[in-house]
């Protein structure tokens, strides 16, 4: 039991986790650069209003939560490093290990964003938090 909690708090994970964070950021803001119709409109509301299109729907109810999982089968694939896997060495194990990571990757951004805010007053962007659209409003469909 003590190998994997030292395998989950080691530095290769954290490495994963911040991977899978930059990754999913970048994805997200560029996929909604490009098509703008998938923000939400607004929040928690029904989602007919919220969501311009179903793909609006998809991506974000869909989509953003398991592109993390995604990011981290990736990594588990791409990547064989000593550093980030520790005694893991087949190809299976990378994989679940990394993908088990990239879906606490939030949490550990999260953790280490509160954390950081409380000791040294610096406050780190919110993956969630949107940036604001710059084309003019679309006129509801009839």
């Amino acid at each position: 039991m003590d190998d994997i909690v030292s395998q989950f708090l080691s530095k290769g994970t954290v490495a994963i986790a911040v991977i899978v964070v930059m990754g999913n950021f970048f994805i997200k803001r560029t996929v909604e650069i490009i098509w703008p119709g998938l923000k939400p409109v607004a929040k928690e509301m029904d989602p007919e209003a919220m969501y311009r299109s179903k793909a609006a729907l998809y991506w974000n109810t869909l989509g953003l939560y398991a592109l993390p999982v995604l990011l981290g089968v990736l990594i588990g694939i791409l990547f064989k490093e000593p550093f980030l896997f520790g005694d893991i060495q087949t190809g299976e194990e990378r994989i679940t290990y990394a993908a088990i990571t990239g879906w606490f990757a939030d949490f550990l951004y999260e953790l280490f964003q509160k954390t950081l805010y409380n000791k040294t007053g610096v406050k780190l962007p919110d993956p969630d938090e949107r940036v604001p659209s710059i084309a003019p409003p679309r006129e509801p469909k009839e």
